[in-house]
Formats: C-alpha cells, sequence, structure tokens
C-alpha cells in the first residue's frame, strides 16, 4: 500500500517558494514512493487544489501573502465530504508561532499538522502518509455517501411511483393492524392506510378515520367480518368478502390478504352494476319461464274456449286470437318487457276503423297513458280482440255509421276500470239467447285469468262492457 497510496488518493502539493525546502521535502517523499507535484504560488496552489488533490505541503512564508483569505474561503466550500488536509512547515521557535497565531492559519487551513524546520526526515513522511490515508477516507466516504444519496434517490423515486399508483387505482385499498384485547383475542382492528378510491367507493372519510378502530369509525362493524380478517392475519390464507353494510344501496366485492405479520390488507371493489346484472339475469330467466308458461295457458284458454263444430271458422278464430297475441307481445319486447301501453294496445287492435280513408275515425279512445304489466296484457289483448271481432261481425263497427268510445282510468288498488260503449250499430233487442264463444272469452280471460269482473249490458243503441281488472304494483302511468 505504501508505495501506490498517492496513487489512490492523488499528488501531494508542495509551495515552499523559498530556500531549498521544496525541493528537500519532494525528495525525500519521493524516495518514499509518494507523488509531488510543485506549485508556485497561493494562485497555482488553488487551481491545483481541486477533488483530485491528495494534500498539501506548504512553508509558513507562502502563506503571508494576501491570496491567503481567498484560499481559505476556497478551503471553507469544500464538499460535505472533504477536508484536504495541509502540513505546514514552520520557522522554528517564537518567529515561527507568531506567525501561524498572526495569519490565524489553523482557522484558515482547518485540517492542519505544523512541522518545525529544520526537517526530519521521519517525522516529515509520517505526517504526509497520515494526511494521504486520511484523504482516502475521505474519498471512500464520498464513494458511500455518493451510494447512498443514489440509493436514497432510487428509494425516492419507487415511493413516489407506488404512492402515485396507490393516489390513482381505481380500488379501494385500506391497511389495517389487528387490535388484540388482554387475552390476546382479535377484538377490533386500526386503519393504517388507506387510498383516496377507498374514501370515494366507501364514503369513510381518510382524514377522520387513520389511526382509528374500526369500531369507532363503523360503529356497526359485524363480528363475523372482523373474526375473517383476524383469520387471514393468523392463517396468512387470503378471503373473498362480498360486503353490503358498509354503504347501503352498493355492493363491495372485498379481498383480504396478510402482506405482513399482525396485519391485513383490504382490497375495495364496488361491483354493484355487477350484482345488479346478476339480480336482474335471475330475475330475467325466472320471468321469462313465467312469461312462457302465461303465454302458453293463453293459447290453451284461446283453444279451449273456441267451438270446433265449424273447423273454418275454428281456424279464423285461433289465428285471430294468436294474431292478438302477438301483437301484444310485440309491444312488450318494444318497451323490454317492461310493460304494454294500453293505448298502443287498442290502437293496434282497432287500427283498421281509426284509420279509414276519406271518413271520420269511426273509434274515439279517451283515457290516461297507462302501462300494462307484462302478466295482464296479453290476457287483455285477447279480451279486447274479441270484443273488437264481435263490433265487426254484429254491433256499431259493422255498420258505416256505427260509433265506438272506450274509455279507461286506473283506480285505487290499482285496477283498471274500461268501458266499451256501442252505438248506431244493429238494433239491439237484448241479450243474446245463449251465450256465444266470444262471452265466454270474455269471462274466461276477465274473470278466470286476470281475477276481473265483467258486466254486458246490450242497450239498443249497441252493446256497452264495463270491465274491472285488477293490476299489480307495476301498473302506473308512463313517466
Amino acid at each position: 500500500m505504501a508505495d501506490t497510496l498517492s496513487e489512490h488518493v492523488g499528488p501531494l502539493l508542495i509551495l515552499a517558494p523559498s530556500g531549498r525546502d521544496a525541493v528537500t521535502a519532494a525528495a525525500l517523499l519521493r524516495r518514499d514512493g509518494i507523488d509531488c507535484r510543485a506549485v508556485p504560488d497561493i494562485a497555482g496552489l488553488r487551481r491545483a487544489m481541486d477533488e483530485t488533490a491528495g494534500a498539501v505541503l506548504v512553508a509558513d512564508e507562502a502563506l503571508s501573502h494576501p491570496a491567503l483569505e481567498a484560499l481559505g474561503a476556497d478551503l471553507a466550500a469544500q464538499p460535505p465530504w472533504s477536508d484536504l488536509p495541509f502540513i505546514v512547515l514552520t520557522r522554528g521557535g517564537i518567529a515561527g508561532r507568531t506567525a501561524i497565531a498572526a495569519l490565524r492559519l489553523p482557522e484558515r487551513l482547518g485540517n492542519a499538522v505544523f512541522i518545525e524546520r529544520p526537517l526530519n526526515a521521519l517525522s516529515l513522511v509520517g505526517a504526509v502518509r497520515s494526511a494521504l490515508r486520511a484523504r482516502l477516507r475521505q474519498r471512500q466516504l464520498r464513494t458511500h455517501l455518493l451510494g447512498r444519496e443514489a440509493d436514497a434517490a432510487a428509494a425516492r423515486a419507487s415511493e413516489a411511483h407506488w404512492r402515485g399508483l396507490f393516489e390513482r387505482m381505481h380500488e379501494g385499498f385500506a391497511l389495517c393492524e389487528v387490535v388484540r384485547d388482554a387475552e390476546g383475542r382479535a377484538w377490533d382492528y386500526r386503519l393504517v392506510e388507506l387510498n383516496p378510491a377507498f374514501e370515494r367507493l366507501t364514503g369513510i372519510s381518510r382524514a377522520k378515520a387513520l389511526g382509528k378502530t374500526a369500531r369507532a369509525v363503523l360503529p356497526g362493524v359485524e363480528p363475523p367480518w372482523l373474526a375473517i380478517c383476524a383469520g387471514v392475519v393468523e392463517s396468512g390464507q387470503p378471503a373473498r368478502v362480498l360486503d353490503h353494510a358498509t354503504r347501503p344501496g352498493r355492493w363491495f366485492e372485498l379481498h383480504v390478504y396478510r402482506p405482513e405479520p399482525g396485519r391485513f390488507a383490504l382490497l375495495v371493489m364496488d361491483v354493484t352494476e355487477r350484482r345488479q346484472t346478476e339480480e336482474r339475469q335471475i330475475l330475467l330467466t325466472r320471468e321469462v319461464d313465467h312469461r312462457a308458461k302465461n303465454v302458453l295457458a293463453v293459447v290453451q284458454a284461446a283453444l279451449r274456449l273456441t267451438p270446433r263444430h265449424d273447423p273454418g271458422a275454428y281456424v279464423k278464430a285461433i289465428e285471430g286470437r294468436i294474431a292478438a297475441l302477438a301483437r301484444a307481445h310485440t309491444l312488450l319486447a318494444a318497451e323490454h318487457w317492461s310493460g304494454a301501453d294500453l293505448r298502443a294496445l287498442l290502437r293496434h287492435e282497432l287500427a283498421a276503423f281509426l284509420e279509414e280513408p276519406g271518413a271520420a275515425p269511426r273509434v274515439k279512445l279517451e283515457g290516461q297513458d297507462l302501462m300494462l304489466p307484462p302478466t295482464q296484457a296479453q290476457p287483455l289483448a285477447m279480451a279486447l280482440h274479441e270484443l273488437t271481432t264481435n263490433a265487426a261481425k254484429y254491433g256499431a263497427l259493422s255498420r258505416p255509421g256505427g260509433r265506438l268510445t272506450i274509455r279507461w282510468q286506473l283506480e285505487p288498488g290499482p285496477r283498471l276500470h274500461l268501458c266499451w260503449m256501442e252505438t248506431g250499430g244493429p238494433p239491439v233487442t237484448g241479450p243474446p239467447r245463449r251465450n256465444g264463444f266470444g262471452s265466454r272469452v270474455l269471462a274466461g280471460t276477465l274473470r278466470g285469468q286476470l281475477q276481473g269482473q265483467v258486466a254486458l249490458d246490450w242497450q239498443p243503441g249497441g252493446l256497452v262492457c264495463e270491465m274491472q281488472v285488477p293490476l299489480d304494483d307495476q301498473a302506473q302511468p308512463p313517466d
């Protein structure tokens, strides 16, 4: 190491402008393998005194110069790791000590040792080697500090990166630690860290929740939920939980895992829309099954109530009734099976009489807009079809001057009250001697299927049909 010390540290700068001190010192030190470089004056020393310099050997008389102040300023401005060593050759006796004090060399040079002349080779070499070793330690310290600074910068960058992801992530995140009672049982948990998404999703304020226990923040926290989290902490096995209590009206999927002993992390995802979609799919499946059975029941009733003695009339009647069901089905499908508009249902059934070319409409519809529930729409469509068929064959719509007025309203219950009034048709002498299959269809659908009431009044001016049908809670005026 003695032969290479100055190679690792840098040259020894020598400033001794008078006598042979510089030459003598350089010769002694070079024989010991130390790289020496002479500088002519303080200005030259300041130029050479960079981070590559190992140490400085200087005679005190060379420092009696106005530039000493600037040299002191340069030394004071060294980086934190650097304290350039100085070996000062002084005159012996009182003169040397007086010069050191007058120039304030210890204060200005800082890291300095003083050797009186005449020179002692052993003392000089030892002092220079100590100074160079101190400089080597400084360089090693610089390397260590630079490494630590680089590590700290990388850690800060990594922290900023992950903190940014933590703050921007859409899923809620909470870091919690289990709080145990005196017997070591999990009693509560403390909220240690929350991200903005957790606050946004759950409505729990970060400012008010951080550092608090769950019982303080959520007074209604359920013991089973606490047991699940404590179980994850104890076993290390993650868990998945569906939560519907933290925020009413919302569903959350919580993934619980253990990031470190004594703590658990929550990843919170709002799955309300997914949950609602799943529930809608379940309801839709049930509704499709129910509606299919309902349609089949209506078709079965149409087949059962239609007389079979005339095959042609039988086919025509069945086709008309199934067409009425199809029209109601089309209206329901257009509304995504949320219901069918009663006015639209009537207009579809009576379209031929509402829009006769060159003539005023023969049918008048009076009533509020009303959405019929799907379960009532199809049977009611078939009943209205029977009334329309009877009016077209035998009643008011069978003659050019005949008129039909239909009025309806939604009554408490809720119940549909509909009045079918025909005028201007063939004279009516009274009710028919026997009930035709149209009357049986009306009674079967309105009373049997819809649990409603129907009354037929055969007035001289035409048929008046009053019907009242109970509707479920879905019946309402459209928005």
